[in-house]
């Protein structure tokens, strides 16, 4: 009885740790999501402010070509018409690349479009 016990309770505790972090990557998810909302739809879902369109690859193949240190670097000072930030004055360095894997269509822990992200 205490094999099936401790067997239970290992299952029990490895099911709690994935609702954990699965919960957590949606949180984080869900943050990105309103971070994008709040500071960058209005320039990049309209194709007239030159900003290169969310999850549209090929609009941000060439700034990705450039490496994520660079891309990050242009968001962070700003270029071109884009602010500094983009005017997200709450955003970690975390936040903004998270943002731009979000809006490149490129995940964080993968590249489904199988584009070169960086040298």
């Amino acid at each position: 009885m205490k094999r099936q016990s401790k067997r239970f309770g290992a299952t029990s505790l490895a099911l709690s740790l994935t609702c954990l972090c699965t919960g957590g990557l949606k949180a984080a998810e869900d943050y990105t999501k309103e971070l994008y909302t709040l500071y960058c739809q209005s320039c990049h879902s309209v194709d007239a402010t030159g900003a290169p369109q969310a999850f549209v690859p090929d609009d941000w193949e060439p700034r990705l070509e450039k490496g994520m240190d660079q891309t990050l670097e242009n968001v962070i000072v700003g270029i071109g018409n884009m602010p500094p930030l983009g005017m997200c004055m709450e955003c970690t360095e975390q936040d903004l690349q998270a943002l731009i894997h979000y809006m490149s269509n490129v995940q964080q822990t993968g590249n489904p479009t199988n584009r070169k992200i960086g040298k």
